[in-house]
């Protein structure tokens, strides 16, 4: 088994430093499920509605569709 390289985690990391930096600032959950359906929603966003500019300004549903 070959040494893993550190670029596997980036888009992972990347995101969550998004998710963090744009959608969870200064909340605070009391409930795990509410966590969770906002995280949900935050996913949904990321991947329809915000632009992202290193793919050319387009969503990453919108980039991928350009791609098949």
């Amino acid at each position: 088994m070959g040494r893993e390289t550190c670029w596997k985690n980036s888009p992972t990391e990347r995101f969550l430093s998004c998710l963090k930096r744009e959608w969870l600032i200064s909340i605070c959950f009391i409930k795990p499920e509410t966590a969770i359906a906002d995280i949900h929603a935050y996913i949904g966003y990321y991947n329809t509605q915000r632009i992202h500019v290193k793919i050319f300004d387009m969503t990453p549903i919108e980039f991928e569709k350009g791609l098949s």
